[in-house]
């Protein structure tokens, strides 16, 4: 099946869905009016449900019993069945019951769905993911029994606080929304009968609905990436994560829902299944252009699910589909800082890691992503690399780069005219690479860089420019996490000149992101000695000592960086996490400083 067929299939089920919904006629012209190609099908699937509504009431559902449960109220409906508020008899409990409508139970492709979703989270136990009591089928009634989670979906959150000044947004908001909810207040009395809150899941400190709010949304979604983590060990890809798939709890507990879409590898590669019912909006490049359901998509749709949550706008979404399909396959959305000065650097760096349009530039997998987010809320170093804003945003450049090639372009013909033109055409090439590179727009940043390396290798340019374009190719390949590329500009200026110390530096910088450790370590300390005063060795030197088990050196290293710059508040927290990977008492902590040199100063500020 082609992208195109995949995506027409997609456009159908939502046809579908909303007819189900909404038993109107004039979804159907609004259907066919926009996409004209599909008018039978539209058609086909219309008179189909409506047959199946005229003649299969599933509103008559309500109040009947289906195996062991009575049917209390519906509480949502999709494409894919009905989801209603049940009755468990024999063990007097409430569950979530999914129901295929019996009409659709006739099409194989629908039934084999909702089976394998029964399928997949039955093999589940885990605390974020809701678990499935019972799969089975009655008359014809196919349903999918699960507990039932008192909460609200993120993307009715979302709306919510779009209503508000963003100012106003914070995380105790995020509380009273999901409490004053209508869906919430109904559903909760309804199912413990006297309104008090009966999750499935432990409950929360106070405290923890005081934290800033990006703080907050890092922390539900850790917790929505062990679970995800959890999937992915099982071979299972969730393949369709959205707002409307993480449910959260009154407590502030996220549960990740409808696995029916998920993909289990090994059946996947045994069928060669090419089934694709990805949401467009936050479906991958590589979804929508091939089918791919990986870790990778997940790691993407996760991305985007957290962008839309911090910025309450979506990365991607256009009136249009074809726009933003175009969007997802070419543009990079603006950073969140751009729109909200005081957005931390770093959360912007995870969430735009996750929106690589190259798979293999993402996190490698969802314990990476995890590993970044708790480093960010623990204030430890992350593996993404921070996109720089230079007085302007990624947005401004896009919305300008046409008449920065119209610049750049009279620069380079007026170049070609002389020496002295062909030089400053280098020069601006490399100051555009590096606005470009701040921004975060590693692409454009290393067209710009190539350009000037051809320059200056196709006339006489001294050595140092040579090498100065090198080290720069070098470092946008390592933010760009191309490992391998990097390795070969550094080690491309080291043939010219073996005590260059930003190649030595990055080679260190390379063979610490990738664990290589003793690699690194031999990297910086050749470094160190060519340029004593550079902070940024000394501390990833002792990154790689501490990585490394290598404890007495790293205190060493920190301390050589912390007497470069007394106040790095990263330095001074990485000397507490190496003492507590010592298992050095608290108590003991000052004599062990002072044993080892530090200033009275120094040691306040580490224990402070």
């Amino acid at each position: 099946m082609t992208g195109v067929q995949d995506l027409q299939e997609d456009i159908v089920n939502e046809f579908i869905e909303k007819c189900i919904s909404m038993d109107d006629s004039n979804v159907l012209k609004e259907y066919c009016d926009k996409y004209p190609s599909l008018e039978k099908v539209f058609e086909q699937k219309y008179n189909l449900v409506k047959l199946l509504n005229d003649n299969f009431d599933v509103e008559n559902l309500v109040g009947k019993k289906i195996g062991d449960y009575v049917i209390y109220e519906e509480i949502g409906r999709g494409g894919m069945g009905i989801v209603y508020l049940a009755w468990q008899v024999s063990l007097e409990r409430f569950a979530a019951l999914k129901v295929l409508p019996f009409g659709l139970s006739f099409d194989p492709g629908l039934l084999t769905r909702f089976q394998r979703e029964a399928k997949i989270i039955a093999r589940f136990a885990h605390p974020n993911i809701v678990p499935i009591y019972s799969y089975g089928e009655e008359k014809g009634t196919y349903y999918i029994a699960m507990a039932f989670v008192p909460g609200l979906s993120l993307n009715k959150i979302i709306a919510g606080l779009k209503k508000i000044p963003p100012a106003q947004v914070n995380t105790e908001r995020v509380r009273d929304i999901i409490q004053t909810h209508e869906d919430f207040i109904r559903l909760k009395s309804d199912s413990t009968g006297d309104g008090s809150q009966d999750s499935i899941t432990t409950k929360r400190d106070p405290s923890f609905w005081n934290m800033p709010y990006h703080r907050f949304v890092f922390s539900m979604f850790a917790e929505i990436l062990d679970a995800i983590i959890y999937a992915h060990k099982n071979n299972i890809f969730h393949g369709d994560i959205k707002p409307s798939n993480i449910m959260l709890t009154a407590e502030g507990i996220p549960v990740l829902v409808d696995f029916g879409l998920a993909r289990d590898i090994k059946a996947l590669v045994t069928t060669q299944s090419s089934d694709f019912l990805g949401t467009i909006a936050y479906s991958a490049p590589e979804q929508i252009q091939s089918n791919r359901i990986d870790h990778y998509t997940d790691v993407w749709s996760l991305g985007v699910t957290l962008y839309e949550l911090l910025s309450l706008k979506h990365p991607f979404y256009m009136e249009s589909l074809s726009k933003s399909i175009s969007n997802i396959i070419h543009e990079d959305p603006p950073l969140i800082r751009s729109q909200n000065k005081s957005f931390p650097k770093d959360a912007d760096a995870v969430v735009m890691k996750c929106l690589e349009k190259t798979p293999e530039k993402r996190y490698a997998n969802a314990e990476l992503l995890k590993r970044d987010m708790i480093n960010f809320l623990d204030s430890k170093p992350i593996s993404a690399k921070p996109v720089g804003v230079v007085g302007k945003s990624l947005k401004w450049i896009k919305r300008n780069l046409v008449i920065s090639i119209l610049i750049l372009g009279l620069l380079f013909a007026g170049a070609l005219s002389s020496f002295l033109y062909l030089r400053n055409t280098v020069e601006n090439l490399i100051n555009e690479g590096s606005v470009f590179y701040d921004h975060g727009n590693y692409i454009e940043s290393q067209k710009k860089y190539e350009q000037a390396l051809r320059y200056v290798n196709m006339f006489p340019y001294s050595e140092q420019r040579q090498k100065n374009v090198l080290s720069k190719l070098g470092d946008v390949s390592l933010a760009k996490g191309n490992y391998e590329e990097a390795r070969k500009y550094y080690e491309r200026i080291l043939e010219i000149d073996h005590s260059y110390t930003s190649a030595l530096s990055g080679l260190g910088q390379v063979h610490l992101e990738t664990g290589h450790y003793e690699d690194a370590i031999r990297y910086y300390n050749q470094a160190i000695p060519l340029s004593p005063m550079d902070r940024d060795a000394r501390y990833e030197l002792g990154l790689a000592y501490e990585y490394a088990k290598r404890y007495e050196e790293a205190i060493k290293s920190l301390q050589a960086a912390l007497r470069i710059a007394p106040k790095d508040e990263g330095v001074l927290k990485e000397i507490k996490s190496v003492l507590n990977e010592l298992r050095i008492p608290d108590s003991q902590k000052r004599k062990c400083l002072e044993a080892r040199g530090f200033y009275k100063r120094e040691i306040e500020s580490i224990l402070k």
